[in-house]
């Protein structure tokens, strides 16, 4: 998770507005607090318990059960320059949103996962059918049509994931980054505690 966070916040531009969907899971919660690292001045996220998100230094948080954030009119007022999507499915949505600049005026959606956060890869070209093929299309037609935000697919695990977990080590070491585990866990290694487990990994809530 931490990995996957630290390759997307490398992309972070100074100064610009990020809105981060899912925000407190597992990558979300490290790339808010990464994004603030790389000088994002102003970084909203989504999540089922906003608290968390405040404790993690994003500047506006809020509870996508109460609140729709595609239509709300303080950001309609001031776009962001980036979401980024780490609950999947939201390009739908973020395509043609009034609350993200076009990809005219620098734009850009940036996702770990593919439209379905539950998928079965069942072969090489079941992979590339929920992997490669939507995004390679989204990418090429958003640099012709930037009309909509640019769409990037980033991979969590490449060739600089060792340099990556270095840096990541020394920010956890240094104190500026940190480490947050769920208040229900964690949870005991017997059938009920990884039943558990499993069942709030399947809630998308954890």
């Amino acid at each position: 998770s931490g990995l996957a966070a630290f390759e997307v916040a490398k992309r972070v531009r100074a100064g610009e507005r990020i809105l981060v969907l899912g925000g407190t899971g597992g990558v979300g919660h490290y790339f808010v607090q990464l994004a603030k690292l790389n000088g994002a001045a102003f970084v909203a996220g989504t999540a089922a318990r906003p608290e968390r998100l405040a404790a993690l230094g994003a500047d506006r948080a809020i509870d996508y059960a109460a609140e729709d954030v595609w239509t709300m009119p303080e950001f309609e007022a001031e776009p962001f320059d980036t979401v980024v999507d780490f609950a999947g499915g939201a390009w739908a949505r973020a395509e043609r949103s009034a609350i993200v600049k076009s990809g005219r005026l620098g734009g850009r959606f940036l996702t770990t996962t593919p439209d379905s956060p539950t998928y079965e890869v069942h072969g090489i070209w079941q992979g590339l059918r929920t992997f490669l093929f939507p995004a390679l299309a989204r990418h090429l037609a958003t640099r012709i049509d930037r009309s909509r935000p640019r769409y990037s697919f980033v991979m969590g695990l490449n060739a600089a994931a060792r340099d990556n977990l270095r840096a990541m080590v020394a920010l956890l070491a240094q104190g500026r980054l940190r480490s947050v585990v769920d208040p229900a866990g964690p949870f005991p290694f017997t059938t009920d505690g990884v039943r558990a487990a499993l069942k709030m990994q399947e809630s998308r809530h954890a």
